[in-house]
């Protein structure tokens, strides 16, 4: 039937709207060049389907082009990608991560760093303060970026922003750090050395009088203590100087097993009933909108991360692989125990 048909008598469109309603079994030979193929996708977004750009950036697929007969066409000249046949149709205004799917092989470090600038400098317009304090995986995720983040990133926000803008934010730069970064005596190091060389500049009298545990948890630090007491995170980081003087320090590291009971206590209270006092959220420091200690962002940012954690496998405190069948493994278990019998041996 299709060979009787005279296509020169007919548009591009026409025959196109021929194969949609079966008049014809396919194209003509040749029928398909780059000015055709423009010509027909954008009767087929805007006459038939009536698609906006972001209609196109959500429904694009490559199994409704083939529905709508133009799978051939992708073959042809897109190498069977439905993303280079809509930067032609419409140069320039789609991203390739703002499809459902980003096109076979486009992800690498490069293209992880433009899409990541493309987030934060174009779509959303953050500062640096913006970035350290509102930046979070369900940013990544609202903008497409949630597979690109687990390829490349493990889902790990800062490793996200290091590959953009590296060395621009220090990781402790941000309100949480990744799991179980302050077990790494490297970080330890790296933050004490920024703290005292270039925050502070101190010089080693001065260490031995400004460095505290006060001084840590106004700078978001307080991780640290989970590990090391303010003396022992000097010894680690400056194992060549005499910090002797330093040992009238009174608090030892919160998570230890060395705690000083009261002063842990008296501190946590203190800053604690700080933060509440002003009506602010214990973590982000933001003014809180449900009651309690924790807005209800970081509680649902906690129970997430916690879920993820124990989903994997986990511990939820430490971050070692789990040894039990509870959500932490067997020594912070012992660790909460001990602690647990030293209240009540102080009491």
């Amino acid at each position: 039937m299709s060979a009787k048909i005279d296509f020169t008598k007919y548009s591009s469109i026409e025959i196109y709207q021929m194969r949609l309603d079966g008049i014809i079994g396919r194209t003509p030979m040749r029928f398909w060049d780059i000015s055709t193929a423009i010509e027909v996708s954008k009767y087929l977004f805007e006459e038939i389907l009536k698609w906006s750009i972001e209609d196109i950036k959500s429904g694009l697929s490559g199994e409704l082009l083939n529905k709508y007969k133009l799978g051939g066409l992708i073959n042809l000249l897109f190498n069977g990608s439905p993303y280079l046949l809509i930067n032609t149709v419409y140069p320039n205004m789609i991203k390739p991560w703002e499809l459902q799917v980003a096109p076979s092989g486009y992800w690498n470090l490069e293209t992880a760093s433009k899409a990541i600038k493309w987030m934060i400098e174009d779509k959303l317009n953050w500062s640096d303060e913006e970035i350290l304090n509102q930046l979070s995986l369900e940013v990544f995720t609202q903008h497409k970026l949630s597979g690109m983040m687990q390829i490349f990133f493990r889902s790990s926000t800062i490793k996200a922003i290091e590959c953009a803008y590296p060395g621009r934010f220090k990781p402790w730069d941000f309100k949480i750090v990744p799991q179980g970064y302050w077990m790494d005596k490297e970080n330890v190091k790296q933050c004490v050395i920024w703290l005292v060389e270039e925050k502070f500049k101190w010089s080693d009298e001065e260490v031995i009088e400004k460095y505290t545990q006060q001084i840590l948890y106004d700078l978001g630090l307080s991780g640290i203590l989970n590990y090391y007491s303010i003396l022992e995170t000097l010894i680690l980081t400056y194992p060549n100087k005499d910090w002797s003087r330093k040992k009238h320090e009174k608090y030892a590291r919160v998570g230890g097993l060395v705690n000083h009971k009261l002063n842990r206590s008296r501190y946590f209270s203190e800053y604690t009933k700080s933060k509440k006092d002003k009506g602010l959220c214990l973590d982000c420091g933001k003014v809180l909108d449900r009651q309690g200690v924790i807005c209800i962002n970081c509680n649902e940012r906690r129970t997430i991360k916690l879920h993820e954690l124990h989903n994997n496998g986990k511990c939820i405190k430490c971050g070692n692989d789990l040894n039990t069948n509870k959500w932490r493994c067997n020594i912070c278990l012992e660790n909460i125990n001990t602690s647990k019998r030293m209240k009540n041996w102080s009491n």
